[in-house]
């Protein structure tokens, strides 16, 4: 319940900065986590798909609204 919240702010982080885009990571970790929901869970992961992508979805704008705000401010 801790390494997988982690990987998922970390690689927003990374994603974000690196694509310059909000929508890159929080799609993929819904791809993903709907594969391994699929595969290996039931239908009650859903709700840790949902919240993950959500966790996703808003450190991707907060790293993005982060790093424009260090280049106006240099």
């Amino acid at each position: 319940m801790v390494i997988l919240p982690i990987t998922v702010v970390l690689t927003s982080i990374l994603f974000s900065i690196l694509t310059k885009k909000w929508f890159v990571m929080p799609l993929i970790t819904f791809l993903i986590l709907s594969l391994v929901m699929i595969t290996i869970f039931n239908t009650t992961f859903f709700i840790w798909v949902a919240l993950f992508t959500i966790l996703s979805l808003v450190v991707s704008f907060l790293s993005l609204f982060t790093r424009k705000l260090i280049i106006t401010h240099r």
